[in-house]
């Protein structure tokens, strides 16, 4: 209310802004404005209807448009793991916006990985698909697993964290902070069984009658030496 000594209307439903019994000198303007909220992205066109006046009549519409951006958003992949051991592990990630994916605000700061026994660490970058502003890019990130292998006390769900402000859009906008992706460890347990065999000097090699010997570990045991 109030603007140019008259009262301004807005009305959301029908997206309609009036402004009515303003007063406005000769050779002088009068000038207002009000907040939009986009719900939906996309570029839109905004038009008036004729001004009218006492003294001048009718005149002219105007138009301007409104561009409405939202964040860019990001989903990870990774394989699960179930074999041991390896020394990395690679993860996808994809950035996609409404407009474009700045990839030069890619970097090692941009995820990191969460998972069992405190286990946290950030995701090495290692390149993306296109190098140059656009949607859909496709990053590709590294990590190296607890102890620098994967094995059975690592079994777990892990989770993949974007860390606040790192990937923008042609906007200056960021990725929303906050896990976009999962992999799971599942190594199963080493487990060797077989029968103890009697040796005999130029005889015949049996079975011990009644002798089972079963090995099992928790873990991924080393090569034992050959004998």
């Amino acid at each position: 209310t109030g603007v140019c000594g008259g009262t301004r209307t807005t009305t959301a439903a029908t997206r309609v802004i009036s402004l009515t019994g303003a007063t406005i000198a000769v050779n002088s303007t009068c000038t207002f404005s009000v907040t939009v909220t986009g719900a939906v992205s996309g570029s839109y066109t905004n038009v008036t209807g004729n001004v009218t006046s006492t003294n001048g009549g009718t005149g002219n519409t105007a138009t301007a448009n409104l561009t409405v951006d939202s964040p860019p958003t990001a989903a990870a992949t990774a394989p699960n793991v179930v074999t041991a051991p390896a020394t990395s592990h690679t993860i996808t990630v994809t950035y996609t916006d409404d407009f474009g994916v700045n990839t030069a605000t890619m970097d090692s700061n941009d995820i990191r990985v969460t998972g069992p026994g405190g286990y946290d660490a950030a995701a090495t970058f290692v390149g993306v698909n296109i190098n140059s502003t656009g949607t859909p890019r496709v990053a590709t990130y590294t990590i190296v697993p607890p102890g620098g292998g994967w094995d059975v006390g690592d079994n777990g769900t892990y989770s993949i964290v974007m860390q606040a402000n790192q990937v923008n859009d042609t906007a200056n906008q960021p990725v929303a902070p906050g896990t976009i992706g999962t992999f799971a460890v599942n190594i199963p347990p080493v487990s060797i069984a077989g029968n103890i065999k009697q040796y005999v000097a130029g005889g015949p090699n049996t079975n011990l009658r009644g002798v089972l010997v079963n090995i099992s570990s928790p873990n991924v045991p080393a090569q034992a030496p050959v004998t």
